[in-house]
């Protein structure tokens, strides 16, 4: 089963960014042998131009995808998807 987990913007001055974050999910999730990771997408979030906005730099929510043999219809007996909320 494939599944595609979506990270949005995590990043503030002080901390990593979503693609950092993202590189991070993919290595627990195979080195915990829960699945493989087939690859990343990177998705820029527009913003328009208004002052009252704190932009800290450009804003991406990145993608995982990755295959796993638990089945998605498990529900909250997925160990996969139960150690994706996890984290």
């Amino acid at each position: 089963m494939k599944y595609l987990i979506s990270i949005d913007d995590t990043d503030t001055k002080e901390t990593r960014g979503t693609g950092y974050h993202a590189r991070q999910m993919a290595a627990t999730i195979e080195d915990a042998g829960l699945g493989v990771v087939l690859g990343f997408s990177q998705q820029f979030n527009q913003n328009f131009d208004n002052k009252t906005i704190n932009i800290i730099h450009e804003k991406f929510n990145s993608t995982i995808i990755t295959h796993t043999h638990y089945d998605g219809f498990a529900g909250n007996n997925n160990r996969f998807i139960r150690f994706v909320r996890k984290r």
